[in-house]
């Protein structure tokens, strides 16, 4: 079965989750690129935003001690807010000063204290 174009990208990570055939589509350049010939494609910002772990009391401590960093997805557009699932091999949130870059269709995570 083949993916439609103008799939919207939120949905992307519960169809790449569904089979590996469909992770490979939304892998291929052709994919991209028919999802701009339809006008499918838009602008997104990518943030890393601290959160606090509801896990832990805070008590005196400073609340940089219990944060960690999750992607949020801003369309601005529709003002559409998301926070995206864990980066594969980093589920406890991103490392703490870490710098983000997109290179392509790749997000690239570099650095960080941890």
């Amino acid at each position: 079965m083949e993916l439609i174009p103008t799939l919207p990208y939120y949905n992307f990570s519960s169809v790449t989750s569904v089979s590996r055939n469909w992770k490979l589509q939304i892998e291929l350049p052709e994919f991209w690129r028919r999802r701009r010939a339809t006008g499918s494609t838009r602008q997104v910002i990518l943030m890393a935003q601290a959160r606090i772990d509801p896990r832990l009391k805070l008590g005196s401590f400073k609340y940089s001690a219990f944060s960690f960093y999750k992607l949020t997805l801003y369309e601005p557009e529709s003002g559409y807010w998301a926070e995206l699932p864990p980066v594969p091999g980093i589920s406890d949130g991103l490392p703490m000063f870490c710098q983000l870059v997109g290179v392509g269709l790749n997000l690239v995570v570099m650095g960080g204290w941890n």
